[in-house]
């Protein structure tokens, strides 16, 4: 009869890497679980840990408690990356894991978008209300939440041309990392080329269409900064 497969190393408890965390999170949560080098192995830790890693990144998003730091947030995820890396090993018999690593690692950005999605919700709400109460004031930035660029989205709507033109004065429009917020961001006087640029930055087209007029692609921008999604 094969032997259980056991954790070759012991894996510490979120709660000791980050012991100020209050202790109703660590008791709510089970932050305290720690695994010790020889414990079988149990698909329902790595399980938990993802849960625990869900629930920490909506708490950090949200920001409910500022205990719970870009740090304690980056520790449960790479906590239940390593578990689930450990289960996936056992599983598979492999030691070539490139194919499991690219699951892992889409994982991690599909947590690093649903962070930039929260936290464009709590801006938007913000700009809506600001929107119905104070109408000049400024407005806040979402952050990036879409990877890649937009230029193919500038194309559809004006062109190749107008596309490279503004490829060759913003080199640096991609890679630009999700969760990022625009440096330059000014909505109130923007004109068409401000218009296709955040287009490029966001990777977002705002539903414009090639035939909108200046005045629609405005009101188009302004809706998506001031009309929440949930």
């Amino acid at each position: 009869m094969a032997q259980p497969a056991v954790y070759r190393s012991a894996v510490p408890s979120i709660a000791t890497l980050h012991p100020s965390l209050p202790q109703s999170l660590i008791q709510s949560l089970h932050l305290d679980q720690e695994i010790a080098q020889g414990d079988i192995q149990q698909n329902q830790l790595a399980e938990e840990s993802e849960h625990v890693a869900a629930a920490l990144s909506s708490i950090h998003a949200n920001g409910y408690k500022p205990a719970v730091t870009h740090d304690v947030k980056a520790t449960a995820i790479n906590r239940a990356v390593t578990l689930r890396n450990t289960h996936a090993q056992t599983q598979f018999h492999c030691d070539d894991l490139t194919e499991i690593r690219n699951i892992l690692l889409d994982l991690q950005r599909r947590a690093v978008q649903q962070e930039a999605i929260m936290t464009n919700a709590r801006i938007i709400k913000r700009n809506q209300h600001l929107r119905s109460t104070t109408p000049d004031a400024a407005l806040t930035a979402p952050v990036k939440e879409i990877a890649g660029s937009g230029l193919n989205l500038v194309t559809v709507i004006n062109g190749v041309a107008l596309a490279a033109a503004i490829a060759n004065v913003n080199l640096a429009h991609n890679p630009i990392a999700v969760g990022t917020v625009h440096p330059n961001f000014d909505p109130t006087s923007m004109m068409s080329n401000d218009v296709y640029k955040l287009i490029v930055w966001y990777n977002q087209d705002y539903g414009i269409f090639p035939a909108d007029s200046l005045g629609a692609r405005r009101d188009k921008v302004m809706h998506w900064l001031t009309t929440p999604i949930f």
